[in-house]
């Protein structure tokens, strides 16, 4: 009889992973902890990054623990494609994160540089209005193609919800701050994937 708990466990861990990140990115959240850090309210956002990276670190270790057979032997075509598309979806991540690492990372904040990015509609944004959610989708959905077990398909799963929930969130924002400009290039572009038309 397979042992589910080490799933539940992984599903619970994934939640709380989408909590912490979630909760700590909006306004209300800001309002109440910025006011705590008084004059090192600039290292907010290098904290919040700090934070979910050991998160991350801490449930990829726990994922990987978990001893998970195949769902089904892969065949060697399979693991081939596989490892095609990791690599591809490997280098959209680098390509498009090279762009907003500072930013994202909060390191730009904690220097106090208080940077305005224009929108971005050329590159990899021409084909996509979230190219890195697309090469992250790409990179876990083609790592599970090559280990087809459950709690790769769990991780997958968890994250495929959570990252695309979220583009629906992160584009309010982005409306609020291009305006119609954003609301031009969201009417002509996908969302995450070309051939699925403006999803």
């Amino acid at each position: 009889m397979v042992n589910v708990l080490p799933y539940i466990w992984l599903v619970l861990l994934w939640l709380l992973f989408g909590i912490v990140h979630s909760l700590f990115a909006t306004t209300k959240c800001k309002l109440v902890i910025l006011p705590l850090l008084k004059s090192h309210a600039h290292f907010y956002r290098l904290l919040y990054s700090l934070i979910n990276t050991v998160l991350l670190i801490v449930i990829l270790a726990y994922h990987f623990s978990i001893q998970s057979k195949n769902l089904w032997q892969p065949p060697l075509l399979q693991i081939i494609m596989a490892a095609i598309l990791f690599l591809v979806g490997g280098i959209i991540m680098v390509v498009t994160a090279k762009n907003y690492f500072l930013d994202l990372s909060g390191i730009n904040a904690a220097l106090k540089k208080d940077i305005f990015y224009p929108l971005q509609v050329t590159g990899l944004h021409r084909f996509v209005r979230h190219p890195l959610y697309t090469g992250t989708l790409i990179f876990l959905w083609s790592f599970f193609c090559w280990q087809p077990n459950t709690a790769n398909l769990i991780t997958c799963i968890c994250i495929h919800v959570y990252t695309y929930t979220g583009t629906f969130f992160e584009e309010q924002k982005l409306i609020a701050v291009y305006g119609k400009e954003y609301l031009q290039y969201k009417a002509h572009v996908p969302r995450l994937f070309p051939f699925l038309g403006k999803n």
